[in-house]
């Protein structure tokens, strides 16, 4: 029976009472009811339980080998480690419904933090997606900035952009206008030429709309957070880190495109 005991938590019979309560802790995580959701995982519990608790009173008992009624002691060490185990197991489940019961609008932020991301991402993804609109600025009176990296007036003001150093652009820019076509909302510019020009296409070196990928994965998590009736509590703690995560990393871009470029 000892033995057992021991093969069970799988430690030798010259295991310490630290070994002893560290081998038990992992095992016991294992089996625990929000890592564990299989049938046996209850009855193993106990098992795992009886075994570690029987052990701990066995060692405390002096003189083993000479108590007369060492069958009936045995006995009753089981019984109160499966008491025992019986109470932590349910201990156990009673917690990890209590934190799978957690609404998802509690971890971080709430329903209408989620809902607002979502309409920002929308936002974003359609400015980015949408076809582009055309608009023809004549730059006749707008200082020359070609080589100098200076950002362009009139429609530049409200989209960031520079021009690609090209010497037939160079020359020819102040006498043509120039043909940008911008995204519907933000106004950002996705590539220009010259009206009488258009084979050499120029588009800016830095355009958010190229990451239109990260305002639609934010969506489509909002929407999951919205409607999707998760279960397990680590679901719905991903989603919201993988939110956070999204907003955060776009919100960086933004930054760095209006006004580090």
């Amino acid at each position: 029976m000892i033995q057992s005991y021991y093969h069970l938590l799988g430690v030798g019979e010259d295991a310490s009472d630290a070994e002893l309560r560290k081998a038990y802790r992992q095992k016991a995580q294992e089996l625990h009811p929000d890592i564990n959701p299989s049938e046996s995982a209850h009855q193993r519990f106990i098992e795992l339980t009886e075994a570690y608790q029987y052990l701990l009173h066995y060692r405390k008992q002096p003189n083993k080998q000479s108590l007369s009624k060492e069958e009936a002691i045995r006995q009753a060490m089981r019984q109160r480690a499966r008491r025992y185990a019986e109470m932590r197991y349910h201990e156990f489940k009673k917690n990890a419904e209590a934190l799978e019961q957690t609404s998802i609008h509690d971890i971080f932020f709430g329903k209408w933090v989620t809902a607002l991301l979502g309409l920002v991402a929308l936002f974003f993804l359609i400015d980015s997606v949408w076809p582009a609109q055309k608009q023809i600025e004549s730059l006749n009176n707008y200082q020359r900035f070609c080589n100098t990296g200076e950002h362009c007036r009139g429609l530049a003001e409200t989209a960031s952009f520079r021009f690609e150093t090209d010497m037939l652009f160079s020359t020819l820019w102040h006498k043509q206008p120039v043909v940008f076509h911008v995204t519907p909302l933000r106004k950002e510019i996705k590539y220009y030429y010259l009206i009488d020009y258009p084979i050499a296409v120029f588009k800016p070196s830095y355009r958010l709309s190229d990451y239109f990928f990260l305002p639609a994965l934010l969506l489509f998590t909002c929407l999951l957070a919205l409607f999707y009736p998760f279960r397990r509590f680590s679901s719905k703690l991903y989603l919201k880190t993988l939110i956070l995560f999204c907003s955060f990393l776009y919100g960086i871009l933004f930054i760095f495109f209006s006004f580090g470029t």
